[in-house]
């Protein structure tokens, strides 16, 4: 039984739920609950053992993708309080359940993982904070924790002297908000979104960060959104770091928050997280960068 006091990572989940729409739930109990011919589901745990095989040998499947992240569409469960992403091993199926979705107004598209490339990727769902996967094997759908896939390393396994560096309620709660805010720009200053910004700030005050330095300069790399705004790109982990730095200039420092102001660049705005994907401008204050529960940045 899941406890629902106000400091329960179930009552935090649970108010992530909140935005995400009704129809969305209707969608997603539409796809639990029908079979290939429409017809319902019959649960078996052999059904669970086939799923579970097949996910971890597939020469390749498919995931929603969302247009406003660009990374893997997540929802969470409002019963179990997983954070699921959908999974297909079929294409034409990953493309059927991307148009349902795109009927709703919710941007997404069937994106393809190489067999060769599911251990990345699945390690990835590992820092973002997702921990389920829904998905259909021989016309029944199936939900299978992440952790019956890939068993995660422990900070404990790393060689000495090297640094573990993960967000992933910083990262789930902002997948979150941005697939909300940039699906209807205008929700941006609803009660619902106000309270994820209000986790946002919470989960990005009690971390570390990983800044890029040019090797040869030791320069920091920025970025310009708009017109003449520069902001100063931050990772929530190596993954997203690696995905910025493929050609291998940059070397990577790790910043806890409360000295994020002294790595920022006088002309930078503030930090803009993970710009390989999630892309999300936070712009700090110079004078109080740990300002009140919710005003520590506003997004763009």
């Amino acid at each position: 039984m899941y406890s629902r006091s106000f400091s329960s990572p179930a009552f935090a989940r649970f108010r992530k739920c909140i935005v995400v729409k009704r129809r969305i739930y209707k969608l997603m109990e539409e796809y639990k609950n029908r079979d290939a011919n429409g017809e319902g589901r019959a649960d078996g745990s052999g059904q669970e053992r086939k799923a579970l095989s097949a996910l971890k040998s597939a020469p390749h499947l498919y995931f929603l993708l969302s247009m406003c992240t660009r990374a893997p569409y997540v929802v969470c469960d409002p019963e179990t309080f997983d954070d699921e992403i959908l999974v297909f091993l079929d294409r034409d199926e990953a493309r059927a359940e991307s148009e349902r979705f795109s009927e709703q107004k919710i941007p997404v598209q069937a994106a393809r993982v190489e067999g060769g490339h599911l251990l990345a990727f699945y390690t990835s769902l590992y820092t973002m904070g997702i921990n389920a996967l829904l998905t259909v094997v021989s016309g029944e759908r199936e939900v299978i924790q992440l952790e019956e896939i890939l068993q995660r390393r422990t900070p404990d396994s790393l060689p000495e002297g090297k640094v573990w560096v993960e967000n992933p309620a910083l990262y789930l709660t902002s997948l979150y908000y941005m697939q909300e805010l940039r699906r209807q720009p205008n929700l941006e200053h609803t009660p619902q979104l106000q309270r994820l910004q209000e986790e946002i700030t919470g989960h990005l005050k009690r971390g570390s960060y990983i800044l890029g330095v040019e090797k040869e300069t030791s320069r920091v790399p920025l970025m310009k959104l708009g017109a003449d705004t520069v902001y100063q790109p931050f990772f929530t982990d190596a993954l997203e770091f690696q995905k910025f730095n493929k050609e291998d200039k940059l070397r990577p420092l790790v910043i806890p928050f409360d000295k994020i102001m002294k790595a920022l660049a006088p002309q930078a705005k503030g930090m803009l997280l993970n710009p390989m994907s999630i892309n999300m401008p936070l712009a700090l204050s110079q004078k109080e960068p740990l300002g009140k529960e919710g005003e520590a940045f506003e997004t763009q």
